[in-house]
């Protein structure tokens, strides 16, 4: 798609978005095409461009300037993202805060293997009709999207959002394999080491077994786990 045209249908959807995000204190710009706000970004710039389309899945991302702090000073072996969190818009992220309306929207393609796998994504034509698709938008920054933002608001919450899944997770999940895979693979390295910093500084009295339940599930896990214990080492040689 022409760049004119990607940018007529951006400037659409911005001025039909912008009094929602605006009420929550982000504003926008449209190279990249975003919504952002104090470390919040909602990423909206096509993903995928064809000749006469293109392919939007907005993504969300978290950046908490105290914890990036802590991280930038550690030497890491393997790479980082600045980021805190990332998740993008689908049914499985919507079912973190337990909301399902979004497995049946008509914008959640689920092939054969499941919802697990479904696609969530806005397909745009210059002709489209682009109130449904900001109709559900909003539906799912109202009902999600909003609510990670303000979950993730502060070193506290980011603490208690991961480290409270972590914790609640039954000794199944570290015996079993399948288990132990799946629930790592649902946390994004940088949330990982995210979490640990944060509870570091809450001084959460669970910390120590904050850090044993991480290692345990990355234990096959190199990537993961070199940075856990070259952060873990940093942590225990600056205490705050």
């Amino acid at each position: 798609m022409k760049k004119e045209a990607k940018l007529k249908i951006y400037s659409q959807i911005e001025s039909k978005l912008i009094i929602t995000y605006n009420q929550k204190g982000f504003r926008s710009k449209k190279i990249p095409f975003q919504f952002y706000r104090n470390g919040f970004t909602v990423l909206m710039g096509a993903s995928s461009e064809y000749d006469d389309s293109i392919t939007i899945r907005p993504s969300f991302s978290v950046k908490n300037e105290t914890i990036q702090e802590t991280l930038t000073q550690v030497n890491f072996p393997n790479r980082l993202l600045q980021l805190t969190s990332k998740r993008v818009q689908n049914s499985n992220f919507a079912h973190e805060f337990g909301v399902t309306e979004f497995d049946n929207s008509s914008f959640n393609f689920v092939g054969e293997e499941g919802l697990k796998y479904a696609s969530y994504y806005y397909s745009i034509e210059e002709n489209t009709n682009l109130t449904p698709i900001v109709e559900d938008h909003i539906n799912f920054m109202e009902k999600v999207g909003f609510r990670y933002f303000e979950a993730l608001s502060t070193i506290h919450g980011i603490n208690e959002y991961f480290n409270n899944r972590l914790l609640g997770l039954s000794d199944e999940f570290f015996e079993n394999p399948t288990k132990k895979e799946e629930i790592g693979d649902s946390f994004q390295k940088e949330e990982v080491l995210s979490a640990i910093v944060a509870a570091h500084l809450e001084k959460d009295e669970r910390y120590k077994k904050i850090v044993e339940r991480y290692k345990k599930i990355y234990s096959n896990n190199d990537w993961y786990l070199e940075d856990i214990e070259t952060l873990v080492e940093y942590l225990n040689q600056n205490p705050t």
